[in-house]
């Protein structure tokens, strides 16, 4: 499945009923596709994604996930994001301690930064420690404008 997002396309996997992969692309829309059948759980992400690209404050916590193969650590820390609410930011250490781990903000770092489900574990709201923006696989660009959407749907 594959939808136009702010700053390019957003692909998305799914395995046996489950969302497995989520790519952030900064590839200009497409023409579409013939339609191929969509899913009841693609039919419902695509128009949870597009609500959300709008600037509406859409919770994706109900949707399934799978996350196999991923280290203890690393679900762990996904989890931690999954719980950050619309229009929130955390700071990397703030994260780490609220995972039970206040030492490990670069760690935190770099389990984000393989977060194969951006947008449903949204670690674009962990932020560094004075509120910096840094570091998004896909890119600032998409970091700042899902930032920018969420302040939009929260008033700030």
């Amino acid at each position: 499945m594959e939808i136009d997002g702010p700053c390019g396309r957003v692909k998305i996997e799914l395995r046996e009923g489950k969302i497995c992969k989520i790519e952030l692309t900064s590839r200009p829309s497409r023409k579409p596709r013939a339609s191929t059948r969509e899913s009841a759980l693609e039919t419902s992400l695509r128009r949870d994604l597009i609500r959300y690209f709008a600037g509406d404050k859409v919770s994706f916590l109900a949707y399934p996930i799978d996350l196999s193969g991923l280290p203890e650590f690393s679900r762990k820390v996904l989890t931690g994001a999954r719980r950050i609410p619309y229009g929130e930011r955390l700071s990397y250490g703030e994260l780490a301690a609220k995972i039970g781990h206040p030492k490990a903000a670069r760690a935190v770092g770099q389990a984000l930064g393989r977060n194969p489900l951006p947008l449903l574990l949204p670690c674009h709201r962990v932020v560094g420690k004075n509120g910096a923006l840094t570091g998004f696989s896909a890119g600032l660009n998409w970091k700042k404008a899902l930032l920018a959407l969420e302040n939009k749907g929260t008033g700030k």
